[in-house]
């Protein structure tokens, strides 16, 4: 229950900053510059997630006695 209620709860705040907060630059700077940061952002998340997830899941491997 826990790690549903962190998911989307963060799921939400996500959505509802990231319509605010691309409104702004969309407003200040353009759609072009509203576009890139989105996509830098996103790809800062992904490159986070590959490398936290694997790190976490390779030092709990749960496999190693099983081939």
């Amino acid at each position: 229950g826990t790690a549903n209620s962190t998911i989307l709860i963060s799921w939400d705040i996500g959505m509802g900053l990231g319509i605010l907060m691309g409104g702004v630059i969309a407003e200040h700077l353009g759609y072009s510059a509203a576009f890139w940061t989105v996509a830098i952002v996103n790809l800062a998340g992904v490159l986070l997630y590959f490398a936290s997830t694997k790190s976490f899941f390779l030092s709990r491997n749960l496999n190693e006695g099983v081939r």
